[in-house]
């Protein structure tokens, strides 16, 4: 599949439950929208296309899972989406790996924009 002239075809992903066009259509919508409350549900699908992918992909596919998760949580934050961070941040912290929890817990303190100044893990995502 082609998005931005980058090739981000999976081998084997036509093979499996999910098409190309889920790919595109989760990816588009997160880009093309800017609604605070689609960052939920485009998460969701994420989470879900990964799920529902072939065991030889699954565990490399998962490795997006939280950096992706931490960059639409910045991402709300810093477009002054407090509210619907937060939400986001409940919605979705458990899910991510034990090993990340401590920083989801120092992330989760990244409310406003002018926390995220000096805020070594919201540089680590910049």
């Amino acid at each position: 599949m082609k998005e931005s002239n980058v090739d981000i075809t999976v081998p084997g992903l036509a093979d499996s439950n999910q098409s190309e066009s889920d790919v595109h259509s989760v990816l588009s919508s997160y880009k093309s929208d800017g609604d605070p409350n689609v960052y939920q549900n485009v998460y969701a699908d994420i989470q879900k296309f990964v799920d529902t992918s072939m065991d030889t992909y699954k565990y490399e596919l998962g490795t997006i899972l939280y950096p992706v998760f931490v960059h639409m949580y910045l991402e709300l934050v810093y477009n002054g989406h407090e509210e619907y961070a937060i939400r986001f941040m409940d919605k979705f912290k458990d899910s991510q790996e034990s090993y990340y929890q401590d920083d989801i817990k120092k992330i989760s303190y990244v409310t406003k924009r002018e926390h995220m100044r000096g805020n070594e893990l919201a540089d680590t995502f910049k």
